[in-house]
């Protein structure tokens, strides 16, 4: 399906005979986000989305992108979970002037000074919460550089599904730290976490020589500007 096309023009050189030589598409989603400081301390965390794999599946034709389908973050059907496994309460129906629930979590975390001391924020649904609160504690409280922090293996619990997910690695970058093997011993289920469902952060942190900046490896990519 060649979404956005415009009518009698070859999409970006792409004709439907070269399909054979033409590079596989990288493994993505539909959310991305960005963190920027500028020379003076100033941060943007920003974190955007359209939601699943080309959104709605609906394109402009005059503007050249996917329209988000964010509806599947309200409760569009009782006792039904969403396509990331999330059941929501009656509350969340959609209605004039309501907002979709979101797990997006661009985030600013200042010093007691009022300075900007991190910036981060990820891509993965309902992962992002864990995922990004999970790299700002590596690198504020466990003294990790911003690329140490985001390449830890991560745990995620959503509560629904009731199980805990664990990163392949995940005790042996913990120091040993088993925490699989011990929810189980309390009949906590638990399930290791697919590579192509984890979330991606990205995070910048000032140190005391200055800005550090990282990309989540999981997804690729580097920091720019440093």
């Amino acid at each position: 399906i060649e979404i956005g096309r415009p009518p009698g023009r070859e999409w970006y050189g792409w004709r439907p005979d070269d399909e054979a030589a033409a590079p596989g598409a990288p493994e993505d989603g539909g959310t991305s986000h960005l963190c920027v400081v500028d020379g003076d301390g100033l941060a943007v965390a920003c974190t955007e989305t359209i939601n699943l794999h080309f959104g709605s599946l609906v394109s402009s034709d005059r503007l050249g992108f996917c329209l988000n389908n964010e509806m599947d973050d309200f409760t569009t059907r009782s006792g039904e979970a969403n396509a990331f496994g999330l059941k929501q309460s009656d509350r969340n129906r959609p209605a004039p002037g309501k907002r979709p629930l979101s797990s997006m979590s661009p985030t600013i975390v200042l010093d007691a000074d009022g300075d900007v001391r991190a910036v981060a924020g990820g891509s993965g649904g309902p992962r992002i919460i864990t995922a990004t609160t999970q790299g700002l504690l590596n690198a504020l409280v466990r003294g990790d550089d911003a690329a140490r922090a985001v390449e830890r293996g991560r745990i995620h619990h959503q509560w629904s599904p009731n199980v805990l997910e664990v990163e392949p690695g995940f005790a042996e970058r913990h120091q040993g730290m088993g925490v699989d093997i011990w929810m189980r011993k309390v009949h906590h289920q638990v399930a290791t976490a697919k590579p192509a469902e984890t979330a991606c952060v990205q995070l910048i942190v000032r140190e005391k020589d200055g800005w550090h900046a990282a990309s989540d490896p999981r997804k690729g990519g580097r920091p720019a500007g440093e």
